[in-house]
């Protein structure tokens, strides 16, 4: 009887101990995977890599009790057998290693291919492993003794490693912390994959509004350009509408440039020809090839009109300036020329190139040069000046009789920039 007692009092014993033993388990595996979870989660919090790489080298050697985590990445076009230390957490008796650069030729020919499919590496104990000479003198460098490895892997791409080392003495890695790491490590290249894909897209914002800002200030610049020309220019879209119209056009026609946008040009030919008008306009969008055209516009006495249309804005407005038959050109605020256009060649007998960064007052007769400098400083004051009559030297040592339009060059924030002109010889 007191042995049937004492058989049972011991199986319920068992059976208490037991699941005492799936309850301690249990609450074990429950902890392990909210920290997992709070260590994903951080991860996935920034789109910044260098605080998504702080952050799991921290809260993995805390969680694991690590002497050191490294991120390290491997480096483009090197084959997997260069890389970097990019980010680390180590406890302070051991030499840090972040920033390090790295050459490991039999990690490209031997391990690389493993890696890329999963591979993981738990090394207890460096000097039992029978690793490679190479392998191991790079581990011994970093005061390493036993190495958990994680691959980083973008698709089938092996981007680089999660680093898990025990610094001071061999230590045995438990199945559950090397399935840890390898769930830190699906998370963490996850993540790297967004905060690059994140920071392409910022680079690439940042560098199409730098283009537009380009193109703003170069259309800017021969808006302002254009503008200082007698003749009338008109910039044209598809189907003959007017985009852009420099003051000479407004002013004739006494209309804004808002009100000039996005209308038919026609009205301003003679009616008879509007249809041929719009065919010529045409057919310079569908060749690109220039197209002079003499007609007679409405309340006009005769003159040329010459208009170029380019699919490129700033190819646009440099191709009417190109083809002016006057000089055109610009100074900057110490009076040297910033452009000057194909005309110098047969009014000076310059070539563009040799006129640049020179001062105006090099090409001109000192008698001359005095009142040229009066009248820029006239312009940099905010005045423009009109049929200015000017003594000038060519190449070649004759005096050359040009007249000048100018008016002064601004930024967008209403300082003056330079002058910038026209002259007819």
């Amino acid at each position: 009887m007191f042995h049937e007692y004492l058989y049972q009092e011991v199986t319920d014993l068992r059976q208490k101990l037991a699941h005492l033993e799936r309850e301690m388990q249990s609450q074990t595996w429950f902890k392990k995977l909210q920290a997992l979870m709070g260590v994903i989660g951080k991860i996935r919090q920034s789109l910044d890599l260098e605080t998504i790489f702080k952050i799991t080298a921290t809260e993995v050697r805390q969680l694991l009790n690590a002497d050191r985590v490294a991120v390290y990445r491997f480096i483009p076009e090197s084959d997997w057998n260069d890389g970097e230390v990019v980010s680390e957490d180590v406890l302070p008796q051991f030499s840090p290693s972040l920033g390090a650069k790295v050459h490991d030729h039999c990690f490209g020919e031997q391990f690389a291919a493993n890696y890329a499919k999963g591979y993981v590496q738990a090394v207890s104990d460096i000097y039992k492993a029978r690793l490679s000479p190479c392998h191991l003198r790079i581990l011994k460098r970093f005061q390493i003794r036993a190495n958990l490895v994680v691959p980083l892997l973008q698709g089938q791409h092996l981007w680089g490693l999660l680093c898990i080392h025990s610094c001071g003495q061999p230590r045995d890695w438990q199945e559950d912390e090397i399935e840890f790491a390898k769930q830190v490590g699906e998370h963490l290249a996850v993540a790297i994959y967004q905060a690059e894909l994140h920071s392409q897209t910022q680079r690439q914002l940042a560098e199409i509004a730098s283009a537009q800002q380009k193109l703003r200030d170069s259309e800017q610049k021969y808006h302002q350009i254009l503008d200082s020309i007698a003749d009338m220019v008109l910039v044209k879209g598809p189907e003959s509408k007017i985009v852009w119209a420099n003051q000479a056009f407004r002013d004739y026609y006494g209309m804004t440039e808002e009100e000039l946008q996005g209308i038919v040009d026609a009205p301003f030919s003679n009616p008879d020809n509007t249809l041929q008008y719009i065919k010529d306009d045409a057919f310079v969008f569908e060749t690109g090839q220039t197209l002079q055209i003499a007609e007679e516009p409405v309340d006009m006495t005769e003159r040329k009109a010459a208009e170029e249309a380019v699919k490129a804005s700033e190819a646009k407005y440099r191709r009417l300036v190109e083809t002016s038959q006057d000089m055109i050109w610009s100074v900057n605020a110490q009076g040297r020329f910033t452009f000057v256009n194909a005309a110098v060649r047969y009014i000076y007998g310059y070539e563009p190139a040799e006129m640049l960064d020179r001062p105006f007052s090099d090409f001109m007769t000192p008698e001359q040069s005095q009142k040229d400098l009066e009248v820029f400083a006239r312009l940099k004051a905010g005045e423009s000046v009109f049929q200015h009559e000017s003594t000038q030297i060519a190449k070649d040592g004759s005096i050359k009789h040009l007249m000048f339009n100018a008016i002064a060059l601004y930024d967008d924030s209403g300082n003056v920039l330079g002058t910038t002109g026209t002259a007819t010889d």
